[in-house]
């Protein structure tokens, strides 16, 4: 119910009063999604090389801006980590991908640090992109061994219902 009351005020009164509101991310919720989606995606948690994101620094700063383009895509960003399998986060993931920032309005995201996470990559032609957006998007910052394990649990077909939001 806050969500819609949230949406119908943002309507109302597009002006930079009303900040952006973002719900916490849910493991379960973004497998679901994902899993749901006509889209592939591949869960992942690792890094980026810190090299590679502190160079971004400078190009995205991310935070309020009317005059940042939608997206922008950083290509050729290495990921390094565990795909998902069956039996965990277990497959080794060293891969180029592209990284797109996507605006929510004037909110935009800023680049995403060197700390591990868990994100939900886009399997697309020409390889994979993770698409970040002002809320996060398919990304989780410094997922605990529980919220993985919550993950592998959806996975292998075991509850996986979103924990409510308040």
């Amino acid at each position: 119910m806050k969500r819609i009351i949230l949406a119908f005020l943002t309507a109302l009164f597009p002006t930079m009063s009303i900040a952006l509101s973002c719900a916490p991310p849910d493991a379960a919720q973004m497998y679901l999604g994902a899993a749901g989606s006509e889209t592939a995606y591949l869960p992942v948690h690792g890094q980026f090389y810190a090299a590679q994101v502190n160079a971004l620094r400078l190009k995205n700063k991310g935070g309020y801006d009317e005059n940042a383009p939608k997206t922008q895509d950083f290509p050729g960003l290495r990921f390094s980590g565990k795909a998902l399998t069956r039996n965990g986060f277990t497959y080794d993931f060293d891969q180029p991908i592209t990284l797109r920032l996507s605006c929510i309005g004037p909110w935009c995201p800023g680049r995403p640090g060197d700390d591990k996470m868990l994100a939900y990559l886009e399997v697309t032609p020409e390889g994979y992109r993770l698409n970040v957006n002002a809320c996060g998007g398919m990304t989780m910052y410094r997922p605990d061994r529980a919220t993985l394990k919550r993950v592998t649990t959806c996975h292998r077909g075991g509850a996986c219902a979103p924990e409510p939001f308040e």
